[in-house]
């Protein structure tokens, strides 16, 4: 808020308080007299708006879950109780049935709910101290407010039920009610402490809560405490001060939750706005994938056929022109064959993965045992040759998947664990977490490891960690075929590996789209 507004607020908050003092000052020798009924309206006007500032108070409440709102709505609820049990018990036709004439009843039913809510408005400041001291660790629980809220109201009701009231009027006094300036005391530091807060300044709800306390005061300690006689001049503003104060809080409520409204309302257009075009980039990115791996797909098959040429017509060089081209010219040669095939390798890689994001998936219901083991005996030349020992846990679960794309999940991790062994005999192994809501697969070795360094660039196309030959050479594109797999079935693959001890590749499988 700009400096200009906090200045008409203490403005505005100087003026209630002097206008108020000022009227005071000059009818105080009102002859001014009302009735019983009057009173009895007022009064019940006073519960349904106190009753009213309540329920919104606690539905701002649980809203957002501000202590300061819990405290007030309750706080309102139990001045409502308490302002409706005086208006019944001075009411004519209930008067007569209650201990105390109607000079005590009167003035000690209406101090207690004005005691009551000045003293819950002192215990909401506090408890903003707490909070802010605490960090906001310290949150009251709403059980002890509503438990005790509950325990004074019925303490009210049992005292003027049962108990004689003494006198409430000092007409010889300079205050003819010097009980009334109790609550209007905890009005006044209740009044300091919202002041001294600051919350005013920028918080709507807050700088009529001010105004609230401000006339609050004022009705106790100008007005009622002078009061000399039920339904005197002082005693009938002080009344109506005291509804006047409680439209206060009701439109500091309801201006702090229409501007709450308010703002939700634009914050869910914007998340509207950003989800549509989110949709739209997803749409977008999803053409582009389809039209990258249509562009893979026919720019990879359309190279193949030079390739070929190039490859054939060396070999034909090579055998009908070796004797002119000498052992520089076909040693060229050769090595033009060599990097034609390993082109006709890379393509044929990049056929297939750009066919995985093109392929419609077969999804049925699949063991993932039958398909390890059925790995171990389409590897099993590899394994004798490696003298690799390889477990599989016994109880790997059933997936909805395409069975044979998975199986070329298995026999890549499969055949880099046996590859990249570090010790003859090599130890594989396959298991996993046995959460049947989703499994979490893995394929564990003891082989050579991976710097964490590398865990994003082995699953890069065409990028090996190693030298061409090494390791019994490759492409470098198993575990970017691997990932393109997993990712098809709604998957993520991770590694945790630590060079020279082994890697442990661990993958979901959470159905397909």
């Amino acid at each position: 808020m700009t400096e200009s507004s906090t200045s008409r607020r203490i403005r505005t908050y100087w003026i209630v308080g002097i206008g108020l003092s000022v009227l005071a000052v000059l009818f105080n020798n009102s002859e001014w007299l009302g009735s019983e009924t009057s009173h009895t309206v007022m009064e019940a006007v006073a519960t349904a708006l106190a009753l009213m500032v309540g329920v919104m108070a606690l539905v701002r409440y649980y809203t957002l879950r501000e202590s300061i709102f819990l405290i007030i709505g309750v706080g309102f609820l139990g001045t409502a109780f308490l302002d409706g049990f005086h208006t019944v018990v001075t009411a004519t036709a209930i008067k007569a049935r209650m201990p105390s004439d109607l000079g005590s009843l009167i003035p000690w039913s209406w101090i207690s709910s004005r005691f009551f809510l000045s003293i819950i408005l002192v215990a909401s400041w506090i408890a903003f101290l707490r909070e802010e001291r605490s960090g906001g660790t310290k949150r009251i629980d709403d059980r002890i407010v509503y438990i005790s809220t509950a325990a004074f109201t019925l303490a009210s009701f049992l005292f003027f039920v049962f108990v004689p009231l003494p006198v409430a009027y000092y007409p010889e006094l300079f205050f003819g009610r010097p009980e009334d300036l109790i609550p209007g005391l905890f009005f006044g530091i209740a009044l300091f402490g919202y002041l001294r807060k600051g919350g005013w300044k920028s918080d709507v709800f807050e700088h009529w809560l001010v105004i609230f306390l401000i006339v609050g005061a004022a009705g106790q300690l100008v007005f009622m405490s002078f009061a000399t006689e039920n339904f005197d001049f002082n005693f009938d503003v002080a009344h109506m001060l005291k509804k006047v104060s409680y439209v206060c809080v009701l439109t500091g409520l309801l201006v702090s939750m229409s501007t709450i409204f308010i703002r939700e309302r634009s914050s869910t257009k914007a998340l509207n706005a950003a989800l549509e075009k989110r949709e739209i980039a997803l749409v977008e990115l999803k053409r582009s994938n389809e039209e990258l791996d249509a562009f893979s797909y026919i720019a990879s098959h359309d190279l193949k056929e030079p390739l070929r040429g190039i490859h054939n017509y060396s070999q034909f060089l090579i055998e009908d022109y070796s004797q002119q081209l000498g052992d520089e010219g076909r040693s060229k040669l050769e090595t033009l064959k060599r990097l034609a095939t390993r082109m006709d390798h890379l393509i044929d890689a990049l056929l297939r993965f750009s066919l995985v994001g093109r392929v419609e998936l077969e999804l049925t219901q699949t063991n993932t045992g039958d398909i390890a083991r059925d790995t171990i005996e389409f590897l099993s030349s590899a394994i004798e040759d490696a003298q690799t020992q390889i477990e599989i846990a016994p109880d790997l679960p059933d997936v909805v998947c395409d069975q044979n794309l998975v199986a070329q999940v298995f026999q890549n991790l499969m055949a880099n664990a046996i590859k990249y062994s570090a010790e003859r005999p090599g130890q594989i192994e396959i298991g996993w977490n046995g959460e049947a809501q989703l499994p979490i697969f893995h394929v564990r070795d003891n082989g050579i490891g991976i710097r964490e360094k590398d865990f994003d660039v082995i699953f890069q196309i065409f990028k090996r960690l190693h030298g061409r030959d090494k390791f019994g050479g490759g492409l470098g594109s198993g575990l970017t075929f691997v990932k393109k797999i997993i990712e098809r079935h709604d998957g993520r693959i991770w590694i945790e590996s630590q060079e020279g001890e082994g890697s442990t590749f661990f993958f979901t499988l959470s159905g397909g789209q």
